[in-house]
């Protein structure tokens, strides 16, 4: 960021008047010279080091200053903290000339201040103390170890960069864990990456955490935590996971290759800001559900959805603001409201090359606020769906096939189930099967075949599906309604195996899905 000090305006005109004479008269011509530019000076690069600092240590405040005029000029730098000057610096520079100005200041409570240099703002953390840790040379070998040692106000700061297989759970409140560049690993078998259960005030920041099974960073009942600058990378799980938790900032994260999505609130999790995070190959991307309300989600990256929608409001969600994303490539819907989610605002959206709506608002959402956002390429480019009133659409760019179903595309190369053709990719036109052993075929291109069968009140289906070597697919099971009621999600090319008793008779989806890889599976259904 930069701000501009203009010091008062000094023209400079300068006339030069010729004398020739020319056979006998003489010829005057006078020249202007464009006027210099007054000075004028930039404040930009503000910055600080280290970010978190100890009981009086010093922390260095660095601005850079430039003249961006053609004249000298004289320009003081003014340092606030919390709102109040602590000091100043006199500059003088020449025109086009930079200078970086620096301040030292020591702080003796811990807590967060706010710095200020001439508009522009950043804040840093005073800790009480800062564990460190490291594989040979710290106290702290893991990074459980110095957390379990930490008091109220300390820091954990990770100063190898080294990869630790550790599942975290953080101890106790208002406490920092900078990874700096480290990775927490998992095994793929059962367990939480970072854990935080009715904690407040921490930060997590600065590193990767991936191979995990369960919620890769899982809020539960926690409030006022920040993450930020993490990486959530090929786990089984859902990427950052809020149950009940509230006045949480979720920012500048990547989620990446998680199967079961990218950030989720549940259960009333609400006034939570959810912004500039890239979320792709996911999945889902951002969903709010069961009561999660007064949420921001803006400036976000939502790319590439594997199976859920890029961003989703279900389940009496309400008055959250959705604004300035971009939820693009999903193999579902960009943008949906639903289940008595009202009075939320959708604006300044991109919603592009989604498989099925750009915009849907679906039963039962009403008095939302849909307005300025653009929905190009998608198989539907908007829907209102019945039963919601209320809504207020305005200067919306759509544009795509209208109506409630996506056209079905019929590959004729493929002889999935014996059919001749390629199964369905959608769960709401499954294609009938019946018990047996079956074959299909998925690639990066075609990622879901779904079929049905008819069972019976309290019969068992038992499911086996076998991936190609080298891929990775998926199983899971849906009711009559088109709910997951079973899922089966191993790692790489393992066989996936349901086996489930259904309390009512009708038709149920059986949907294989291709996560990684290309080829024919062979599947089994019995009884």
């Amino acid at each position: 960021m930069k701000k501009r000090i203009e010091t008062p305006t000094v023209v400079a005109i300068i006339v030069i008047i010729a004398i020739a004479a020319i056979g006998g008269f003489f010829v005057f011509q006078s020249l202007r010279v464009s006027p210099l530019t007054p000075a004028r000076f930039e404040v930009s690069n503000l910055a600080f080091e280290p970010s978190d600092a100890e009981v009086d240590e010093p922390v260095r405040i660095l601005a850079t200053i430039k003249n961006t005029g053609d004249l000298g000029g004289n320009f003081t730098v003014t340092l606030k903290i919390n709102g109040v000057a602590e000091a100043t610096e006199e500059v003088t520079l020449t025109g086009g000339s930079t200078k970086t100005v620096s301040f030292t200041v020591t702080k003796s409570t811990i807590g967060t201040y706010a710095v200020e240099v001439d508009g522009l703002r950043c804040t840093f953390s005073v800790l009480r103390h800062i564990l460190k840790v490291g594989k040979t040379g710290y106290s702290y070998l893991t990074i459980q170890e110095a957390l379990n040692n930490a008091q109220y106000g300390d820091g954990v700061r990770v100063m190898d960069g080294a990869t630790y297989e550790e599942s975290l759970t953080i101890p106790i409140d208002n406490i920092t864990l900078d990874l700096k560049g480290a990775t927490v690993k998992g095994t793929y078998v059962e367990g939480h990456g970072i854990l935080l259960h009715g904690r407040s005030y921490v930060t997590i920041k600065n590193g990767v955490v991936k191979n995990f099974a369960s919620f890769v960073i899982d809020m539960i009942y926690s409030s006022h935590i920040t993450v930020e600058n993490m990486r959530m990378q090929n786990n089984t799980g859902i990427g950052i996971f809020l149950y009940n938790s509230s006045y949480n900032t979720i920012t500048n994260n990547v989620v990446t290759d998680d199967k079961d999505g990218g950030i989720l609130l549940l259960s009333a999790s609400s006034h939570n800001i959810i912004s500039n995070n890239d979320l792709s190959r996911n999945n889902g991307g951002i969903g709010l559900g069961d009561g999660s309300s007064y949420n921001i989600v803006e400036n976000n990256l939502v790319s590439n959805s594997k199976y859920e929608r890029g961003i989703s409001i279900e389940g009496f969600c309400n008055h959250n603001r959705i604004v300035n994303n971009n939820a693009s490539s999903s193999n579902w819907d960009g943008i949906s409201l639903g289940d008595h989610s009202d009075n939320n605002t959708v604006e300044n959206n991109i919603a592009n090359s989604n498989r099925l709506f750009g915009i849907r608002i679906m039963s039962e959402a009403s008095y939302n606020v849909i307005q300025n956002n653009t929905a190009l390429y998608n198989a539907i480019g908007q829907i209102i769906e019945d039963e919601n009133w209320g809504n207020i659409l305005s200067n919306n760019t759509i544009a795509g096939p209208q109506g409630r179903q996506s056209p079905r595309l019929i590959d004729r190369s493929q002889n999935d189930a014996g059919m001749g053709r390629d199964a369905a990719s959608m769960d709401a036109e499954a294609d009938e099967i019946a018990l047996g052993d079956y074959t299909g075929y998925l690639n990066d291109t075609d990622i879901f075949d779904c079929y049905k069968i008819f069972l019976n009140s309290d019969q068992t289906i038992k499911i086996e599906m076998t991936p190609p070597a080298g891929a990775d697919y998926d199983l899971l099971l849906e009711d009559q309604n088109l709910g997951w009621i079973e899922r089966s999600f191993k790692t790489g090319s393992s066989a996936e195996s349901i086996s489930f008793t259904v309390t009512s008779s009708g038709y149920y989806i059986i949907v294989i899905r291709q996560w990684r890889g290309a080829g024919t599976y062979a599947f089994s259904l019995t009884t």
